[in-house]
């Protein structure tokens, strides 16, 4: 069959597009495989949705080789039937291919939601089920919790957390304590409430001050006037003013020191306004703190740390179905070609 300058050179262009979309297939067959077997080891948290991409991308790799077999046998025999198969094929393996990188990106906008909540529901089974997908998951990716450590809270009893929340330091032996109390918190409570204190007691101290410079200078004031008004009076008279302003005085003073030093205290103040030192004296006895923390326990939650890992393979696998798709429309494009033109050519003879 006789073919035209185009049609010989769209020949062999189909042959070189063959040979590239072999490679294709080999690039989506890995592609599906690696991230199945990546997602395989954290199943218990992901979804089958999260597989069905991988299976896809599996199949559509596998029937590449298939299609590859109709294209070139039908552009070396210049059977416009196979071509037209070829095409076809083509076609469909374009919309597989396009399906999965939408469904890889739509995929990766919902996993972090997706995560918090798959996460959550499994915390209670730590005990019992889930505790090594969990040390897994916290170890590898440097996280605690779903959102944050305090989610153990909820689980744990007091501040204990799971060892794999805590990254491990060189050189420790012993024992290894891993919670959430920290030194640091306990100290800034402590400077606040000796803080508290402190500025009450200067209160006390002041207002008690106060009282005995008043009482004083009453006192000076009353003994002086009375002993001014006595100072014509005869020698007898002057004694018994005396007398009776030395009592006068002493009753006055001390009239005036005891409430201070023997009173009974004010009663306890109550509401929002009490003060942090009154709570101290109704509670005065203190808790056993835990041991403190080896390290520090991770900061972020495992449903952003593990999410960024899980969106970062479902990128993956939008990008390389997106972007081998975009090649599937030159190789459709001749194979159309190519079949019209032997069309012609053998309905023409």
């Amino acid at each position: 069959m006789n073919l035209s300058c185009t049609s010989t050179t769209i020949k062999y262009l189909i042959f070189i597009f063959n040979f590239f979309f072999l490679i294709t297939g080999i690039i989506i067959l890995a592609v599906g495989a690696t991230v199945k077997t990546v997602y395989t080891e954290y199943s218990y948290f992901l979804d089958d949705k999260y597989f069905s991409l991988p299976n896809m991308l599996i199949a559509t790799g596998a029937i590449i080789f298939f299609i590859s077999f109709f294209g070139c046998c039908g552009a070396f025999k210049e059977s416009w039937v196979m071509l037209s198969i070829f095409s076809v094929l083509l076609v469909v393996v374009f919309i597989f291919e396009f399906s999965a990188g939408i469904a890889g990106y739509v995929l990766r906008d919902k996993t972090i939601s997706y995560l918090e909540n798959t996460l959550q529901e499994n915390l209670k089974s730590y005990n019992s089920s889930t505790h090594d997908i969990w040390d897994l998951i916290q170890s590898k990716f440097e996280c605690c919790g779903a959102t944050s450590y305090e989610d153990w809270s909820t689980v744990l009893s007091g501040y204990q957390l799971p060892v794999s929340c805590c990254p491990e330091k060189s050189g420790t032996t012993g024992v290894f304590y891993c919670n959430s109390y920290t030194t640091s918190a306990t100290t800034t409570s402590t400077t606040q409430s000796i803080t508290e204190g402190s500025s009450t007691t200067s209160v006390s101290t002041s207002s008690t001050t106060e009282a005995v410079s008043s009482t004083t200078a009453a006192s000076t004031t009353s003994t002086a006037e009375a002993s001014s008004s006595t100072t014509t009076a005869s020698p007898a008279s002057t004694t018994e003013a005396s007398s009776s302003t030395a009592s006068v005085s002493t009753s006055s003073t001390s009239e005036s020191t005891i409430p201070s030093s023997t009173a009974e205290p004010n009663p306890l103040p109550s509401g929002p306004g009490r003060r942090r030192r009154d709570v101290l004296a109704e509670d005065p006895t203190p808790t056993t703190p835990p041991p403190e923390s080896t390290s520090t326990p991770y900061q972020t939650g495992c449903a952003t740390a593990f999410g960024s890992f899980i969106k970062k393979h479902a990128v993956q696998i939008g990008g390389c179905a997106l972007g081998l798709a975009i090649i599937q429309i030159l190789g459709i494009i001749f194979s159309c070609y190519m079949v019209r033109q032997l069309k012609n050519s053998y309905y023409s003879t």
